[in-house]
């Protein structure tokens, strides 16, 4: 896909070393995030710090099994949704 629309920029990296990729990536519009992590809010604000433009977009596929895989979909997702992150 990416080759068809050079505005789409995919990272197969892990995540939470954006470091690695920082070179490749220029700041960006939107984030679009699909990270099985039970700490993937954590390394999308890490992301969003690194190449988010200011009044950017986040959108995020929640895990909820990776995320806390003891309580039902809905509690994680609710849980995730109340968190705020400063970036």
């Amino acid at each position: 896909m990416a080759k068809k629309r050079t505005n789409v920029v995919p990272i197969i990296e892990d995540a939470r070393h954006p470091q690695k990729y920082r070179m490749l990536v220029p700041m960006v519009d939107v984030i679009f995030a699909d990270v099985a992590q039970p700490d993937q809010a954590r390394i999308i604000a890490l992301n969003a710090h690194n190449f988010l433009k200011n009044e950017g977009h986040i959108v995020i596929s929640i895990k909820a099994s990776c995320i806390d895989s003891t309580v039902d979909a809905a509690t994680v997702f609710a849980r995730e949704r109340s968190r705020r992150c400063c970036w």
